[in-house]
């Protein structure tokens, strides 16, 4: 028999190309077969090509897929490309070459060499992450988890390459420096987008009990997936107000906690510059520990290494004990809080650092040698040294420290705003614009009135906008022609606007005052003239329409008059965002604290206010209005017998339907930053008609103190229902980002404008 030598370069072209011609590879769409899905990680195409790396595994999957067709599956085996990336870019502006063109460039060399070493790839269905067609999608699927609050930034320290400028993947790290260019990888704080597959992690974890995966990747999958049950726990620090959380799936060890270590990124350290007084050194094991990957910081067998922090240590919150705060890159700011608390007796890490460093060790489940080694092995066991825990079970213990812990350890922060200006300088908008508000969690605030009610629904938005108009005087009947009244176009203004609200919104409200005419004597024209606008709509952008149209009403009286127009943006508030979760809240705590009574003094001196509007009164249909109609009857009837009460001692059902309220506050800034809720107490007779001399009368009455000391209760009550239960304030997070949209808030009030009086006289 004779054999002839395998000729590549003749042979694989021949059958690869009657393999193309004949589509073998390409899935069908026939739903009669079995399916198999075969999918490779898409390479990165470079101009160097590609590498062994590439074939090495995607030859397993070739197999596989070819070993399917030939068991009679509809395979579909896909290729594409992950083009999109910074080295690209680099590539681009170092060759001076297009970046598409780079791109078309290294797909087709990659496409030629993986087509040359045969794999069974479906051409028909290749993908390219920079086609238009294709990343449209990526982007859509963006926008679905950011709406759903699955998307959101955050900074975390990430692997970054000086030379590529970007962030690399762990795998891409090779003895610590970058894969691609061989420079030393450092790590940097960017800000970031995340994924919250966290949310999912029991979801995918039960998934893999129904999926034919061998076990080795299964426990592979599991520890990806990283999904540890624990206990959050706050460690107090010797500086005042200050704390550090931490994560641990071992809380009945907190006994054994005798220090605590935080990753070298953490922000605390930053924060507390002026209190370490070793600042320098931390700063210093921050730049050697940013040298190190991920993968290097965490292995379990390299040498620990470390500096105390000096001037501020944490207090164990079970037995009030200082214990000193260490700096070490075994622990990393992607996992948990970036902070653990070290219990040395019973973890081979803690063990180490603990010995090396001459900390203190407290055994606190017996049955092990601490002096010789770590006892790890307390799944089961009994307490010791651990105070009230002592002579309980593992499993017991755990759940008594829990129990302890959310006793004692429900803290928060309650921050008090002092906002002036709510009615005509809206002080809180320009807060929010500011920034003051964005790291709250939630707010809620009150307003007098004569009724206690949740407030529900929304509010107008507005502007609130100067025109001043500049024209030249003259006699007003020696030479009028000479003359370019400013008074004139304010009139010419106002007159336009009279016509412009038939063409607008009903809901919307357009007010003014002429704020200054120009002087008092009419026979002269008037050289300047000023006219203050304040502009409503249910929307922020429905204002905004309004305001632009308004504009040109008043650049076309400038123009008719031949003065000189200008505009002074003064102000803006946005509609009110309503969040039901809160409003739930709010209402309960309105229903169940208790108000108290009034005198007998006071419902008099209620009525005889009552008199003077003509007497007291709760308009009942008025009121309904704010409910869904198959409650309408039952709300009738329990406001029936209070309809002529003097004061509103009652509490008003819960409203179900949202309506835009007559009035502007300020309070709507807020509600766009964060979940807001808003109560009206009794301060006021029945009745009191709102802006008017009675109310005002009113303000320093009993009455008001009543109302407002209850107010306070109420949002005192809301607020801790609320911290006790963290699942409200992601539930009332998730409405705000719901009903905001995905752009978010955005000022009404542009940058460089600052507060104002807009009384000159003042």
């Amino acid at each position: 028999m004779e054999f002839k030598p395998y000729d590549p370069k003749a042979i694989e072209p021949k059958w690869q190309k009657r393999w193309a011609d004949s589509h073998v590879f390409e899935a069908k769409n026939d739903y009669t077969m079995p399916k198999f899905y075969g999918l490779i990680e898409f390479p990165y195409p470079s101009g160097q090509g590609l590498h062994v790396g590439h074939p090495r595994s995607n030859t397993a999957m070739d197999i596989i897929a070819r070993k399917r067709r030939m068991e009679g599956c509809n395979v579909l085996f896909p290729i594409g490309w992950d083009a999109f990336g910074l080295p690209t870019e680099n590539y681009a502006i170092k060759n001076k070459v297009h970046p598409a063109i780079v791109t078309k460039k290294n797909i087709d060399h990659f496409r030629e060499q993986l087509q040359k070493i045969g794999f069974s790839f479906d051409y028909s269905r290749e993908v390219n992450t920079t086609d238009p067609s294709y990343y449209r999608w990526t982007q859509w699927i963006f926008l679905q988890l950011f709406k759903h609050g699955l998307a959101y930034k955050s900074e975390m320290p990430i692997n970054w390459c000086p030379s590529c400028k970007c962030g690399l993947a762990n795998e891409e790290v090779v003895g610590g420096v970058c894969e691609r260019c061989g420079t030393q990888v450092i790590r940097k704080v960017k800000k970031q987008w995340m994924l919250k597959i966290t949310a999912y992690a029991q979801k995918l974890l039960d998934g893999l009990d129904t999926v034919d995966f061998i076990d080795k990747v299964k426990v592979q999958q599991r520890n990806w997936i990283g999904r540890s049950v624990g206990a959050e726990v706050d460690f107090s620090l010797t500086v005042p107000g200050e704390k550090v959380r931490v994560f641990t799936t071992r809380p009945d060890t907190l006994f054994g906690a005798t220090y605590m270590v935080l990753s070298p990124e953490h922000p605390l350290i930053d924060k507390l510059k002026d209190q370490i007084t070793n600042y320098d050194a931390c700063m210093a094991y921050r730049a050697e520990a940013a040298k190190k990957s991920d993968f290097e910081r965490a292995e379990l067998a390299k040498d620990k290494t470390g500096v105390q922090i000096e001037g501020v240590r944490a207090v164990n919150p079970v037995n009030g004990k200082e214990i000193p705060i260490w700096l070490s890159d075994y622990v990393l700011m992607t996992y948990g809080t970036g902070a653990i608390m070290a219990v040395p007796a019973h973890d081979t890490r803690d063990w180490e650092f603990a010995h090396k460093f001459g900390i203190p060790m407290i055994e606190v489940v017996a049955g092990g040698n601490i002096e010789e080694a770590a006892y790890t092995d307390i799944q089961d066991g009994v307490m010791v040294n651990s105070g009230f825990l002592d002579g309980m079970k593992v499993a017991q213990a755990k759940e008594a420290i829990i129990e302890y812990l959310e006793k004692n350890g429900k803290e928060g922060t309650v921050i008090f705003f002092g906002c002036p200006g709510e009615e005509g300088g809206s002080g809180k908008s320009f807060m929010a614009r500011d920034g003051v508000f964005d790291n709250l969690d939630f707010a809620v605030t009150w307003h007098p009135g004569d009724k206690n009610v949740v407030s529900v629904g929304s509010s107008l938005a507005n502007y609130q906008i100067i025109y001043r108009f500049y024209g030249q005087a003259s006699h007003a009947a020696a030479c009028p022609e000479l003359g370019r009244s400013a008074l004139d176009a304010v009139e010419l203004m106002n007159t336009g606007v009279q016509y412009l609200r038939e063409h607008i919104i009903q809901e919307a409200r357009i007010h003014y005052a002429i704020t200054n005419t120009g002087g008092y004597s009419p026979n002269v024209v008037q050289p300047y003239s000023e006219v203050l606008y304040l502009i409503r709509a249910p929307k922020n952008s429905q204002v905004k329409e309004i305001y632009e149209r308004v504009n040109d009403i008043a650049r076309g009286a400038a123009l008719m008059t031949g003065t000189k127009m200008e505009l002074q943006f003064v102000k803006a508030c946005s509609n009110l965002v309503d969040n039901t979760v809160m409003e739930e809240i709010m209402q309960k705590n309105l229903e169940e604290i208790e108000r108290e009574p009034y005198t007998a003094e006071e419902i008099e001196f209620a009525r005889k206010i009552g008199e003077t509007f003509g007497g007291n009164h709760v308009d009942i249909q008025d009121v309904l209005v704010r409910y869904e109609k198959s409650r309408k009857a039952a709300v009738e009837q329990f406001l029936a017998p209070h309809a002529d009460d003097v004061i509103n001692d009652f509490i008003v059902p819960l409203m179900d339907t949202e309506e835009c309220l007559k009035g502007s506050t300020d309070v709507g800034d807020v509600s766009w930053v964060c979940p807001t809720a808003q109560i009206n107490a009794v301060t006021e007779a029945a009745g009191t008609p709102g802006h008017s001399w009675q109310m005002v009368s009113q303000g320093k009455s009993s009455i008001a103190h009543k109302g407002m000391q209850f107010a306070g209760k109420v949002m005192a009550g809301t607020v801790i229902d609320m911290l006790e239960k963290p699942e409200l304030i992601e539930e009332a997070k998730k409405e705000l980002r719901r009903r905001v949209g995905a752009e978010g808030y955005i000022p009404p009030i542009p940058e460089g404008i600052r507060p104002m009086a807009i009384n000159p006289k003042k």
